[in-house]
């Protein structure tokens, strides 16, 4: 039954990756994720659901006039949650809307120092078109606009300056544009990648309005073809300058994508993703390393 299931997902998507139907390109189905968008102009409602927490972080405490007096071994956990609605208005153009929350809070003092508290949500609205397409490939690029909500408590601001206050809130607003591609080696190897640009109120830069880019690519293993399995793999690599985690960081974000997916049917799938972050905090250097789940459910119409 399950490479009947997995012949009938492939000999539906099969047809080019029709609106209503999971993306494919010659006869390879691009296995869905959250890590990065896709190239493909679809009509499709998106959940998510994951968690997140650091991993092996040691925190450096220190005295009032900045001498160290020791390290502390602390955690840090996420929650996030999302929903994403995307509808194709035509085979080449469409708009979509999305929203997201984070909330995040550590186990002991050492980790609130170092990364504070926050809870904060994220709504958008953008339009993407397909720009080329071939028999194995797809260019295709998005305009959108963020609105971001965010509260921060931050110990360690308040205790070096009792002036700022122990919680502030901000509203960022990002403007952004991207180029998302998407390439098919064959029936079981496809590769997708993503750049995007924009201006913005950046955590990494105290909220000032500085540019800030983001590139990831993924590749793909469909496995549902050649092996009549109804499961695919993604493999990806991800870097920020805008963080995600809403952190005053001293760098780049750099993140690896392990996932697998449900690929039995052509209008829906299930994926689990799992996913490494590393995160260079402004706080005396220390960098935070994430290990993260996010189950996403996406069904296409």
């Amino acid at each position: 039954m399950a490479a009947l299931a997995a012949g009938a997902a492939r000999t539906a998507c099969a047809q080019g990756g029709e609106i209503g139907q999971m993306p494919s390109l010659d006869q390879h189905i691009f296995v869905p994720t959250t890590f990065i968008p896709d190239a493909f102009i679809n009509t499709q409602l998106t959940l998510s659901v994951g968690s997140s927490n650091s991993i092996g972080t040691d925190v450096p405490l220190f005295t009032n006039s900045g001498q160290q007096v020791g390290t502390v071994h602390g955690d840090l956990l996420f929650l996030t949650g999302g929903v994403d609605f995307h509808y194709a208005m035509r085979d080449w153009v469409g708009f979509f809307l999305h929203f997201s929350a984070l909330a995040r809070s550590g186990n002991n003092t050492a980790s609130i120092l170092a990364s504070s508290l926050s809870a904060g949500s994220t709504s958008g609205v953008g339009w993407e078109f397909r720009l080329h397409r071939s028999e194995r490939s797809q260019l295709s690029g998005s305009v959108s606009v963020d609105r971001t909500f965010i509260t921060l408590i931050n110990v360690a601001a308040f205790i070096d300056d009792p002036a700022l206050g122990l919680a502030r809130s901000y509203t960022p607003l990002l403007a952004s544009i991207d180029a998302r591609y998407a390439y098919a080696f064959n029936d079981l190897v496809g590769l997708s990648a993503w750049l995007a640009g924009g201006i913005g109120e950046n955590p990494a830069k105290g909220y000032d309005n500085k540019g800030f880019y983001k590139v990831g690519a993924v590749a793909s293993i469909d496995l549902s073809r050649r092996h009549r399995a109804p499961i695919g793999f993604d493999l990806g690599a991800r870097t920020s300058s805008y963080p995600m985690t809403f952190d005053n960081v001293n760098g780049n974000t750099w993140a690896g994508l392990f996932s697998i997916a449900y690929l039995g049917r052509p209008d829906f799938s299930l994926a689990l993703d799992t996913a490494y972050e590393r995160v260079p905090l402004g706080y005396h250097d220390v960098t935070i390393g994430y290990l993260g789940f996010t189950i996403g459910l996406k069904y296409f119409f």
